[in-house]
């Protein structure tokens, strides 16, 4: 810092010697600017001296800042809602309109996202409620920035536009979309941001869709697989996770994606005598949860060579409630109350976060960078993640942030929900039992897709 002080001073000392060559004046003004690379160390700038403020001024400045902060995918998506722009992120098509357009646009992006972050830790959310036609009392669903889609027990694949807020058909050129899935039904389904979806279901079989194109890629068979209940992909790798046909071991089987259409084997890791609960992929690593009540336990191998189990953890639960693997940890819930995270790469706890002793039950868990959030019959529980894994951060601190009750009603099974930087997206259903059922033992009702929108106005 000592450094900068004394830089920034000659600065200003040569910008008022009259001998120094005024053709130089410009690019020695514009250096010192690069020491600034955010939204407040500029505001703070401009408040220096009246020589920082005319330079900084210049709307060519506050662009390039404005460039940087739309890199950040939820800053980027929250200065479309701001001004209307192109659905894809280019800031170096962004054009001057004047000298405090800049400015004012990223004015506008931090408030609205100092807005997001308050009402998060607040819990200030606004829920919606929109009723849906799915069959089944249970579905699984995924989502990315564009999509939301939901696998039906009945086979079917319901794919949404989430820009459409009333998730209404209309006004948008494809607002619903129902692919032909598994005559099976669905078990589980993935989403990412390439808009594939892998879906997986009864009798080992998998499908890969592209839904944008509305196109099936690939159909393939899972051998000797009762169920597929889980699958993940990431970086051209796939895993399923399956139950196997008349023994009682969970497997675990990697497939090489990288030539569509083509599926190559890659390796399985049987698990005997334990079921699997939950799968997540990155670039390094392969975590699985597996056991049998009342001990669970989580691996961690890698990816390049599944074989190889980096760590093992364990922990005590009669029941599962909830696992999650992102960014670099994991997390996972047990019926005493407890949720646990571990860093991926080390196999140490980070912390232990305990539950208000009203939220009692099992109960469903996601995460991203800053927040932690979990989903029980109680209500939906925010905690701030980032501190959570601060190792400076002292365990005895407080980091549940709040707890809210839905408005809507919700059976006690149904925990499952996705989550962004904006909202979290749950399914219910009510079951309406003097309705026909469609399926022998399904029964249609009244299903729902609940948002709760956190940046508000």
């Amino acid at each position: 810092m000592d450094l900068v002080r004394i830089y920034i001073t000659s600065v200003v000392q040569i910008r008022t010697d009259s001998s120094f060559p005024s053709f130089l004046m410009e690019p020695v003004q514009h250096d010192f600017l690069k020491l600034f690379t955010n939204y407040n160390d500029l505001k703070n700038a401009e408040r220096v001296c009246k020589l920082w403020y005319h330079v900084i001024r210049d709307g060519k400045i506050w662009k390039r800042c404005l460039e940087k902060m739309l890199y950040n995918p939820t800053l980027w998506n929250i200065y479309r809602r701001c001004d209307a722009l192109p659905s894809k992120p280019h800031p170096m098509a962004i054009q001057i309109r004047d000298l405090q357009f800049f400015k004012m646009a990223c004015h506008t992006v931090m408030r609205y996202h100092q807005r997001l972050l308050y009402n998060w830790m607040t819990g200030a959310q606004q829920e919606e409620s929109h009723q849906i036609d799915v069959c089944g009392t249970s579905v699984s669903f995924d989502m990315n920035s564009r999509y939301l889609v939901i696998g039906q027990v009945d086979g079917q694949i319901l794919v949404r536009i989430r820009e459409d807020v009333a998730l209404e058909s209309q006004s948008h050129e494809m607002p619903e979309l129902k692919l032909e899935g598994l005559q099976s039904g669905i078990r589980c389904v993935r989403l990412n941001e390439e808009n594939i979806l892998v879906c997986g279901g009864a009798q080992g079989v998998v499908q890969i869709w592209d839904v944008s194109l509305r196109k099936l890629i690939k159909r393939f068979t899972e051998k000797q697989a009762d169920s597929i209940e889980h699958v993940q992909f990431y970086n051209k790798i796939l895993i399923t996770g399956s139950s196997m046909q008349e023994s009682d071991q969970g497997r675990v089987t990697i497939w090489n994606m990288g030539n569509l259409p083509q599926i190559l084997l890659k390796g399985e890791i049987l698990f005997p005598s334990q079921k699997i609960f939950g799968l997540a992929l990155d670039d390094k690593h392969i975590i699985v949860l597996v056991g049998k009540a009342p001990l669970f336990e989580i691996q961690i191998r890698l990816t390049r060579d599944p074989l190889i189990l980096l760590h093992s953890m364990h922990y005590p639960s009669h029941t599962f409630s909830g696992f999650h693997c992102h960014v670099g940890f994991v997390a996972a819930g047990s019926d005493d109350g407890k949720i646990r995270i571990w860093d991926v790469g080390t196999g140490k706890c980070k912390r232990i976060l305990l539950r208000p002793s009203h939220d009692t039950g099992p109960f469903w868990l996601r995460f991203n960078s800053k927040f932690l959030v979990t989903n029980s019959s109680r209500g939906i529980g925010i905690w701030n993640f980032k501190e959570a894994v601060n190792p400076f951060i002292h365990p005895c601190v407080r980091l549940h942030c709040c707890s809210f009750r839905a408005c809507s009603s919700s059976q006690s099974d149904q925990w499952h929900f996705q989550m962004d930087a904006f909202e979290i997206v749950r399914f219910e259903h009510q079951l309406d039992a003097g309705m026909l059922p469609d399926l022998p033992g399904i029964y249609r009702g009244k299903s729902f897709i609940i948002r709760h929108q956190f940046l508000t106005q």
